[in-house]
């Protein structure tokens, strides 16, 4: 045998012992996924109950301005998730607002219009019309029940609506409080005086530790 041939051979050998050793290449791990039948479009996963309320507060009988949490008013009444849906302060007599936070929007064009159904929060508070400032409330202080007071009401159906008053603490900061001439001719059920801008923050020392808090744009008018 030529001495080229015997070269030739001797690396085929080798060529097929090298690839006798190393084996055929891997092939990739694969995973199985399920994909639903042509045409079928899959819903999105079911929203958390009480995605709403994104706020990690924490109840306390001593709220302050500094706790009040952003974004809309939202928070526990009776044990149940709240969202504000209207917020309204209305001049109850000379120096005395009441604050109202309701779950339901108000149907129609007149902000000032009545709700019924709902369930709310109130608050009756003490100050200057006109003028911003800030006022917080501890559980456990004495308050003046004609001019500081807080409570809540959830409707019941025909049995009608069911209010709560317990130890109440509360933080408020008003912003920006404008008043304005009432408007001549305006079709309103009430008469609208101007416009509140502030946060809130309310506490009930009830079974189901009730709170509410957030900001608020609120209308500002008089019976």
């Amino acid at each position: 045998m030529h001495r080229a041939a015997l070269i030739y051979l001797l690396c085929l050998l080798m060529v097929g012992f090298a690839v006798a050793m190393s084996g055929c290449p891997s092939q990739p791990e694969t995973e199985t996924v399920d994909l639903p039948p042509e045409g079928v479009v899959e819903p999105p996963p079911a929203e958390t109950e009480g995605a709403a309320l994104t706020s990690d507060f924490e109840w306390t009988a001593t709220p302050t301005v500094d706790m009040i949490p952003s974004g809309q008013i939202s928070g526990m009444l009776n044990g149940e998730p709240f969202v504000a849906e209207t917020v309204r302060i209305e001049k109850d007599e000379e120096g005395v607002f009441e604050l109202n936070i309701s779950n339901t929007a108000v149907d129609g064009d007149d902000p000032t219009d009545m709700i019924t159904g709902d369930d709310a929060w109130q608050l009756t508070f003490s100050g200057t019309e006109g003028e911003t400032g800030e006022w917080t409330w501890t559980v456990e202080e004495e308050k003046d029940f004609d001019t500081e007071h807080v409570y809540y009401y959830y409707a019941r159906g025909e049995e009608g609506p069911m209010s709560i008053n317990s130890p109440w603490g509360g933080a408020l900061q008003i912003t920006e409080w404008t008043v304005q001439e009432p408007e001549e001719g305006a079709e309103t059920f009430h008469t609208v005086l101007g416009n509140v801008k502030g946060k809130v923050l309310l506490v009930m020392d009830d079974e189901a530790k009730s709170w509410v808090g957030g900001e608020f744009d609120a209308v500002y008018y008089e019976f």
